[in-house]
């Protein structure tokens, strides 16, 4: 960034090599920013719905679309990065970049933006397609790489969400809360284990286990949008326990992969 001007170029756009975006993107960019929006995030689909796992993805995708952009927007919080389709004040960005650290752009520079009270928006209409991963090895290989930022992710959001809350830093609170969260489909598997486990020792203990696990799937429900992936996702569910096993085995990976690393030292 070095060789740039902060006062060269008004904003800067970030995508994947493989992000196709609708032809009007620039514009719609253009105008936010020229609203005031300093950060903002498109939305990401996914573009290739030929498997039952690629549909899985995208589903998955499509519900953090909802929660955790337009639902935190709608609510008054800040849109969560994801990495590619997003747009930024130059100036901001080029004071930022510099400094940011670690394997995940999207957090390091979430983490930057909250830390100093920018807000995220989220644009729905500004559509970025992308391609997902169609098999259970790419889903794994893709897993592990995130588990990666997720693990340091946790021991920051350990470490800063009491001082944060105590600071009233609700927006940043709210994201060390999430990060502190397992992934939606370990969050499923734990909660369908601790229930069927609950049930085989006292079946009346297990009830609000069962409870929970409705409630969660009532809401990633709600948080299907119509469309395609809706109408794919009833044919492609029988792979669901296919991606919570693939989540479970990226996380003992990684662990057998860090135990190998230690030896070695």
């Amino acid at each position: 960034m070095e060789r740039y001007s902060p006062a060269e170029y008004d904003m800067v756009i970030i995508f994947n090599s493989d992000n196709r975006i609708v032809p009007n993107a620039l514009n719609l960019f253009n105008n936010a920013y020229y609203s005031g929006c300093d950060a903002i995030q498109a939305h990401r689909m996914t573009e290739n719905l030929t498997t039952s796992i690629a549909v899985l993805n995208a589903t998955s995708e499509e519900i953090n679309n909802n929660i955790f952009r337009k639902a935190h927007t709608r609510m008054g919080f800040s849109a969560a990065l994801i990495g590619s389709a997003m747009a930024f004040d130059f100036a901001m960005f080029h004071e930022i970049a510099p400094k940011l650290k670690g394997s995940d752009l999207s957090k390091a520079m979430e983490t930057a933006l909250l830390k100093q009270n920018i807000y995220t928006e989220y644009m729905a209409e500004v559509v970025c397609y992308s391609k997902k991963a169609e098999s259970t090895n790419g889903y794994e290989a893709q897993r592990i790489g995130w588990l990666r930022s997720q693990y340091s992710s946790t021991i920051l959001a350990l470490k800063s969400l009491p001082i944060t809350l105590l600071r009233g830093e609700w927006d940043y609170a709210l994201k060390l809360f999430q990060w502190l969260m397992p992934s939606r489909f370990l969050l499923i598997a734990l909660i369908t284990l601790c229930a069927i486990g609950i049930t085989l020792l006292d079946w009346t203990l297990s009830l609000k286990w069962y409870a929970l696990l409705a409630v969660i799937a009532i809401t990633f429900l709600m948080a299907l949008p119509d469309g395609e992936v809706n109408k794919r996702f009833k044919h492609a569910i029988w792979a669901l326990p296919i991606l919570v096993f693939a989540s479970i085995s990226s996380h003992v990976m990684r662990f057998f992969r860090f135990k190998r690393k230690n030896k070695k030292k």
